[in-house]
């Protein structure tokens, strides 16, 4: 009974993180006004993270990202590198491309969009709060 009710516990957790992270993300994309096919999942993604953007998006995996049409990564895809939820903060991390494909003999001078986003928790809402963006 003990192992039951201790396995049931740590489902209900998983699930509450799930969730979670599903609101966090929401939140996080929603804020930018940009148009999203797809989430690629960096290589080290946590599973509940991977569960949790299932929820919103088309998913893959950034190992079946292949370049196309000259670009190495396609436009309206987002790669989800990091949901990290502690308590009433939150963070997201991740690029949105598109990025180019380099040509023989010509520098490439774009990687895509990178961003990390900060949240907080205000009366059962996340808000997205400070937003830094890297472009190159």
């Amino acid at each position: 009974m003990r192992v039951v009710l201790t396995v049931l516990l740590l489902l209900v957790a998983a699930c509450d993180a799930t969730e979670s992270q599903k609101d966090v993300l929401q939140a996080a994309l929603s804020s930018t006004g940009q148009r999203i096919d797809t989430i690629v999942f960096a290589p080290d993604l946590p599973e509940e993270t991977r569960q949790a953007a299932a929820m919103l998006y088309p998913v893959t995996q950034q190992a079946t990202i292949r370049p196309a049409n000259g670009y190495d990564f396609p436009a309206h895809h987002f790669l989800l590198e990091s949901v990290t939820v502690s308590g009433a903060t939150a963070k997201v991390s991740g690029m949105f491309g598109p990025v180019p494909s380099a040509r023989p003999g010509v520098a490439l001078l774009a990687c895509g969009s990178h961003m990390v986003f900060s949240l907080e928790r205000e009366s059962g809402f996340w808000l997205v709060g400070e937003t830094s963006t890297t472009v190159c």
